[in-house]
Formats: C-alpha cells, sequence, structure tokens
C-alpha cells in the first residue's frame, strides 16, 4: 500500500470515527466487520448488532407497521441490498435499548461491489440518529392538544386530569398531581394524581400555609430536585413510595398562586433539560384555563337562582354567551323543556355550540347578529329569529332578545345576556 493510500484511509477512517451518525460495515455474509464509536453510545446496539442475524426472504413485502423493533426492518433492507445490489432507505425504525429507552433511527443502505466479478462484496449502513427529533415532534402535539383542548372544558377535575395526562405524556415523569389553591391564604389540596400510591397521597394530599413546602410553592420559581434533597420529612410512606426525582411547578394567575402542578419519576434522578421547557411551557398556559374554569362555576353557582325563578317560566331560556370565545358560560335549565337539550349538554359543546345546533342557513347570519351585539350600546336590545336542531332532530323557531352583559378594559362588549323564547306556532300560521 502506498503512502497516499495510507494517508487516504487515515482520513478516511478519522471520518468515520468522528461522524455523528452510525456508521456500520457488513461483508456478504451480512456480519459485522466495523463499526465506529457512535454505535456504542446506544447501550445495547453493538450486542444487536453481532448477534440478531436473522435472514428473512427479501421477495416477502418489508414489515407493514410503521416502525419495528428488534432491527427486523434492517435485516430485510441488508438481504433485499445484498441480493439486488440497490440502495436502501429506511425512513424510521424503533430501537429499544438496554436502558428501556426507545430510540428512533433512519438509515441508508449502499451496497459495495466487486469490480472483478459484479458481486456484492460489503454493505455500508449509514444510520441517523432521529430520537431527539421524534420527541420535539411529540411533544410539540402533545403542547398543541392540550391548549385546543382545554379551551371547551368546563369542569376543573376533567381539565386538570387532561393536563396532568399531557405533561406525562410529552416527559419522562411516570407519576404526579395538581394541587389547588383555597383562597389567597388557604391550603393547597391534591385535586387529581396519576402513578402513586393510595399511601402516599393520602400523606401529600394537603400542603399547608406557612408549612416548608407551602413556601416552596409561593416562591414562584420551579423546582428540580431528587426527591430525597428536596427537604421534606421522609417517613415510611414516603420511602415505600421510592420517588427518585421532583418536579414542583407552581402555577400563577395575574400574580396569584391558583395551583401546582407536581411531577415524579420512580426510575431516575434525571431531569433532562427538554422535560423542563416541556413543563414550564405547560404551567405557563393551564393558570388563566383555571382561573377561568374556576370563576365559571363561581358563575353557575351564583345564578341557581335563576334557574328557580325559571322554573315559573319554563317556556323562556336565559343564557349569557362569551362573544370572544363563541361559547356559553350560563344556559338555564329551562333550555330542556324548549329544546330538549340539557344546561350540561349545551355546555359541553363549548365553542362547537353554534355549528351543531344552528340551521346552516340561519348560521352566518347568526355570526353577524353576534358581530352587532360587539358594538351594541348599553342597555340597547336587538332581537334575531332563527332556527335551532331540538335534540330529537327537528328544527325549532326562536327569537334571541340580547343586550350586554360585561366589558373589558377598552369598554369592548365580553359577554352578553339574552332571552330566547320559541316561536314555532308564529312562523307557521305565516
Amino acid at each position: 500500500m502506498g503512502q497516499e493510500q495510507e494517508i487516504n484511509n487515515f482520513y478516511f477512517e478519522t471520518l468515520v470515527q468522528n461522524s455523528p451518525d452510525m456508521i456500520i460495515h457488513y461483508n456478504d455474509q451480512l456480519e459485522v466487520i466495523f463499526f465506529n464509536h457512535e454505535v456504542k453510545k446506544i447501550p445495547g446496539v453493538e450486542n444487536a448488532l453481532i448477534h440478531d442475524r436473522t435472514t428473512p426472504d427479501p421477495a416477502e413485502a418489508p414489515p407493514k407497521r410503521d416502525m419495528q423493533t428488534n432491527l427486523k426492518d434492517r435485516n430485510w433492507a441488508l438481504q433485499k441490498c445484498l441480493d439486488t445490489g440497490e440502495k436502501l432507505t429506511i425512513d424510521e425504525y424503533l430501537f429499544q435499548g438496554i436502558d428501556a429507552r426507545h430510540y428512533h433511527f433512519s438509515t441508508r443502505f449502499f451496497p459495495e461491489v466487486d469490480t472483478e466479478s459484479g458481486k456484492i462484496k460489503s454493505i455500508l449502513a449509514v444510520s441517523k440518529n432521529i430520537t431527539v427529533r421524534r420527541h420535539d415532534e411529540k411533544r410539540g402535539a402533545i403542547i398543541r392538544e392540550l391548549l385546543t383542548g382545554i379551551v371547551d372544558m368546563v369542569d376543573l377535575k376533567d381539565a386538570l386530569l387532561f393536563c396532568l395526562d399531557k405533561a406525562l405524556l410529552a416527559t419522562n415523569f411516570d407519576s404526579g398531581g395538581i394541587y389547588i389553591r383555597e383562597g389567597d391564604r388557604g391550603p393547597l389540596k391534591l385535586a387529581v394524581h396519576r402513578g402513586l400510591s393510595q399511601s402516599f397521597i393520602k400523606k401529600v394530599s394537603l400542603i399547608k400555609p406557612e408549612s416548608p413546602a407551602m413556601n416552596l410553592v409561593l416562591s414562584g420559581q420551579p423546582i428540580y430536585e431528587e426527591y430525597y434533597n428536596l427537604g421534606v420529612p421522609i417517613d415510611e410512606a414516603r420511602r415505600k413510595e421510592g420517588l427518585k426525582a421532583i418536579a414542583v411547578l407552581p402555577i400563577f394567575h395575574s400574580q396569584r398562586c391558583v395551583a401546582c402542578l407536581n411531577l415524579a419519576s420512580h426510575t431516575t434522578t434525571e431531569i433532562t433539560e427538554v422535560d423542563r421547557e416541556t413543563v414550564e411551557t405547560i404551567i405557563a398556559q393551564i393558570g388563566g384555563s383555571i382561573a377561568r374554569i374556576r370563576a365559571e362555576e363561581a358563575l353557575w353557582e351564583s345564578n341557581e337562582f335563576i334557574d328557580k325563578i325559571m322554573t315559573s317560566l319554563p317556556d323562556v331560556i336565559i343564557y349569557i354567551f362569551d362573544l370572544t370565545k363563541k361559547r356559553n358560560v350560563y344556559v338555564s335549565s329551562s333550555i330542556e323543556r324548549v329544546l330538549g337539550y340539557s344546561a350540561d349538554e349545551m355546555q359541553s359543546m363549548g365553542t362547537k355550540v353554534l355549528d351543531k345546533t344552528i340551521h346552516p342557513d340561519d348560521l352566518q347570519p347568526f355570526y353577524d347578529h353576534l358581530a352587532e351585539l360587539e358594538k351594541l350600546g348599553e342597555r340597547h336590545v336587538k332581537h334575531f329569529e332563527y332556527r335551532m336542531k331540538h335534540r330529537d332532530g327537528h328544527w325549532v323557531w326562536l327569537e334571541n332578545r340580547d343586550t350586554v352583559f360585561s366589558y373589558d378594559k377598552t369598554g369592548k362588549p365580553l359577554q352578553t345576556i339574552g332571552t330566547v323564547v320559541e316561536i314555532q306556532g308564529r312562523k307557521e300560521s305565516k
């Protein structure tokens, strides 16, 4: 071998060993004859490369699943590449390392042809680790689902469980809970939880005012710590739970502590920077939603007297409509006698209530009516006639009388209060 060839080989080996991708060289028996240092960074890959050498039939179709485990699709591609001499690409496959983590790869296979015989003498595989990208995509999708899903929620417990489940899905934590604060001076009470034992929950269900744990929360700063370094007394229940890492994430709205999200892991003390960014993005969004739902619950409770009045007016519906979110925040129970829906059913439709219930021919005029309400002067009343679908499917003619109920700081109407009466007989008599 000449000096020039030795230099070329040296530079090639240097490039290969310093590549951020896994580079693996196979002989014509599909045995590994070389791999670079990057392979050793993924626990279990080296062993799988050497010992997992099943020989599938390349004439058969490749595996149908989007992602494969145990490198079965890699073996199929290697055999296909060896038999046909074609370059092949696997867009994605999934490998579970011996550390129990899942790693995502995309791989390209390059056959090397013997110039004299024309046969394939080796195959070079270049695998790119796309795990971080896939996790980022997953986290982004989960956060988008959370932000869009919580908008229409009206039950606080459902909303809290929704947020907790999304936070656990988007991170490496395996358990947690959300506390709700009772007033500005009250305790924090555990409202929802996942993945924790009952004996542990009993011990941590209440955070009292003036306690060290409450002082940590009221500091307003996220805390990421190994559980035993958190500074709370470790009793038998806490010891048996076996938590290794914890994140304490105060949730504020309008400079008030309204809740606290706690996430924990039973398996690792590591809390990655990505997980920290993810949960802090989540808590930045849910404080306002918690405050909104609690305010709406209070509104429903304070308006119970309206339902009592409405029992003497069975054919009149009273409602409060949010012009910004295009959803009801209150509907009197008399709606069930007029349209067949319960007040809870109407409330649960959220922002889709108009599209689901109003006649298609009246939908755009109704939106135009709402736009005019936003310009309505104080104490002015606007009438509107339209059709709404009864719960059993037929259309009912109704008449609304709307006036502005509340304004924002700039004087723009935020909510309207209105009455609805059925005018089916009047319409049919014309």
